[in-house]
């Protein structure tokens, strides 16, 4: 499975402790191309609809329709095998702008 930087994935981020995002949600492919490509893992920022942190300055929000709040503070290694659906975003403003 190929994966590429701001690209938009559902993931599985089951299992979680303490307070990090749970269950299955889109995630932001946020590692380099070439090292995902001979990688088992990528470093993801889950995305979520809680906009409680959204005046944080680790926080971007993305545009109604695409996504809702990415909190850049949250990123986290997720296992390629963990990544379910690509969103096919790749005409995304907010994808492209990585």
């Amino acid at each position: 499975m190929r994966v590429q930087r701001g690209e938009v994935w559902l993931a599985n981020l089951d299992p979680t402790k303490g307070s990090e995002q749970a269950g299955t949600r889109p995630v932001i492919i946020f590692q380099d191309d070439i090292v995902a490509e001979f990688s088992t893992t990528v470093i993801t920022i889950p995305l979520t609809t809680n906009l409680r942190h959204v005046s944080l300055p680790t926080c971007l929000l993305i545009p109604s329709g695409e996504g809702g709040l990415m909190p850049c503070y949250n990123s986290l290694i997720c296992f390629v095998k963990k990544l379910k659906t690509d969103y096919d975003q790749n005409n995304s403003q907010t994808a492209n702008s990585f």
